[in-house]
């Protein structure tokens, strides 16, 4: 049966990739400030649109969307910075 054999689930070393993604995910954004983590948490985390994220923390549109820009480009530098750190 080729069902048994071939699964969807990943193997070891997709798992450790995984985790090792996750603790990098982690410490980009504990370096984040609080509201821009917040924000960014709500926006590519939680899916909410910029007006829900507007509402919920009582913030301009405008204020969501310019922390989810910074938010982004600091991850992507961070990010940068921590693979050339780690093996």
């Amino acid at each position: 049966n080729v069902s048994s054999v071939v699964s969807d689930r990943p193997d070891a070393a997709e798992s450790a990739a995984s985790l090792d993604d996750l603790e990098v995910l982690k410490a980009v954004l504990a370096e984040l400030p609080d509201g821009c983590r917040r924000v960014l948490i709500l926006r590519r985390i939680h899916g909410l649109s910029y007006k829900e994220i507007s509402r919920q923390l009582g913030i301009t549109e405008h204020t969501v969307e310019k922390q989810v820009f910074l938010g982004m480009k600091r991850c992507m530098a961070c990010v940068k910075r921590k693979r050339i750190q780690w093996p």
